[in-house]
């Protein structure tokens, strides 16, 4: 049996360690603003960056570099308990795409004409044209970027895929016009914050977007200025 003292010291090295477990739970639960005024830098490998800084106004700047491509966003912060809430001063686009509509000269054809944001033809895109979930038609543009497929008054939706474009899905009228669209580019120096969270934790700070790895442990920013 143990001893009245052994059992002692049991009892309040518990205790401590509760104490310490319980503290440190409680680190940081009510942030400052003051508290989080600065630049922070999470770890750069592979010639991959991000830093924020969290400026006195309310305002951030969030910068990213990859290689030869980096982007910057702008926004406002604001602090809830141990979480930083931003939201970027940019909002993403409601369409991923531009679309106009003409009168069909053929009301047997459904034409489509592809371009990108600079006007250019695209040859060899990748068209669905869909009712629900089934696709009716496969087909890729000619050279001049144009595809035409029978009229099917059945049909509801389209998609166009691009490598390195975003994706178009576009819900088709039954009715007599033709379509042309501009393609915008998947690649953005800009990401957006909408309410996103971001948790204040020992004097680090953790972005959603980077989860721990075993061979980027460092998934974390920390304090430069």
């Amino acid at each position: 049996m143990l001893s009245g003292d052994i059992l002692k010291k049991m009892r309040t090295t518990l205790f401590i360690l509760t104490f310490l477990f319980f503290a440190s739970c409680s680190v940081n639960k009510n942030l400052t603003h003051e508290q989080l005024f600065g630049k922070y830098r999470r770890n750069p490998i592979y010639g991959v960056s991000n830093s924020i800084e969290l400026k006195s106004d309310l305002t951030f700047i969030y910068d990213w570099q990859a290689g030869l491509m980096n982007g910057r966003t702008y926004g406002k912060w604001e602090v809830n308990g141990n979480r930083i809430v931003l939201n970027s001063e940019q909002k993403p686009p409601e369409y991923n795409y531009e679309v106009l509509k003409i009168n069909s000269l053929n009301s047997d054809t459904l034409t489509i004409k592809i371009y990108n944001a600079e006007g250019m033809e695209m040859p060899f895109a990748n068209c669905l044209l869909k009712v629900g979930a089934t696709t009716l038609i496969n087909a890729s543009s000619d050279s001049t970027g144009e595809m035409n497929f029978p009229r099917i008054n059945t049909a509801d939706s389209l998609i166009i895929k691009y490598l390195g474009y975003k994706t178009i899905r576009y819900h088709i009228e039954n009715s007599e016009f033709d379509y042309i669209f501009h393609m915008k580019d998947e690649i953005t120096n800009i990401r957006y914050f909408s309410n996103e969270t971001w948790i204040f934790k020992r004097d680090r700070l953790y972005d959603p977007l980077f989860k721990w790895h075993f061979y980027d442990r460092k998934n974390y920013y920390i304090k430069i200025k």
